[in-house]
């Protein structure tokens, strides 16, 4: 069974809009600070991250918790070590955050980590070169982590599905043992100067290929963010969602993007997409 997930606007968690119209959601985002070490510290410094997902789980849904790179040029110094403590106390505070029941935590590492737009999490070294091994080895430092802490934590691969990239994010694989899922992020948009009837002809090759490599890596499938700006775009939305579920070895979730910063796919002003979801999600 896939489940169907919201990111949205951190005043909207615990998703309670989204979920008003599809009342299945069973999953809620929460994607924290990229912009710096200090800032990503705070986040749970404060207990302000963590408060966020106990609404969520209060509400009887998954938390999937976006950690990211702690700021850009930070690859080398994950290596050698320097934000080993940062990462051990959030891995720490979210298992404190959840029931002590052994449940799965849901946890996407660095994502969209080979898109230039993305400077923060986007695999550059120290002097802004794209390294995809060096951002390899930082992704499996981070991991390795986790994995330390805990076994409960499900540990998520989340490269975007984008025409234009620094590299090839199978280049930047960190390994089998250090992921569970692979959920791409994937999005079409006059945001994004996309037209309609292009994920036929520029994007189905390359979904379909990131879907062939979850398989080869014995990984579910997913979509850690999907949406689209405009209904125009409701025949390519239903045709990666119905890509995204055919998935040979089962898609694990499906997590709408209901933030309106950057791209607005706000489903309550979509009828034909939200109607597709319906359709999957009834």
């Amino acid at each position: 069974m896939t489940m169907l997930g919201v990111l949205p606007h951190l005043n909207d968690i615990p998703g309670d809009e989204f979920a008003g119209g599809f009342p299945k959601t069973r999953m809620v985002g929460i994607n924290c600070d990229q912009s710096s070490p200090e800032a990503l510290r705070q986040n749970f410094a404060t207990g302000w991250v963590q408060g966020l997902a106990k609404k969520i789980i209060t509400k009887g849904r998954l938390v999937l918790w976006s950690i990211p790179f702690p700021g850009a040029g930070q690859l080398e110094a994950i290596v050698r070590g320097a934000h080993t403590v940062l990462y051990a106390f959030i891995a720490r505070e979210i298992l404190a955050a959840h029931p002590d029941d052994g449940s799965r935590i849901y946890v996407r590492l660095p994502w969209e980590f080979q898109l230039a737009g993305n400077p923060e999490n986007a695999m550059y070294d120290a002097s802004g070169k794209p390294d995809p091994v060096l951002g390899g080895n930082a992704w499996r430092v981070i991991a390795t982590i986790f994995r330390a802490i805990s076994p409960r934590f499900a540990l998520i691969w989340s490269p975007s599905i984008e025409r234009n990239q620094l590299f090839d994010p199978k280049l930047a694989w960190p390994g089998s043992d250090n992921v569970h899922f692979i959920w791409p992020d994937f999005y079409m948009g006059y945001t994004f100067k996309h037209q309609p009837g292009q994920y036929a002809t520029w994007f189905r090759p390359a979904f379909l290929a990131m879907r062939d490599f979850a398989q080869e890596k014995g990984k579910r499938f997913g979509l850690a963010e999907t949406g689209t700006d405009h209904d125009d775009f409701a025949a390519d939305f239903a045709a990666w969602t119905a890509d995204a579920l055919a998935s040979p070895d089962g898609c694990e979730a499906i997590v709408m993007w209901e933030n309106p910063d950057v791209i607005d796919c706000r489903v309550e002003r979509l009828p034909a997409i939200a109607a597709i979801l319906r359709k999957h999600f009834a």
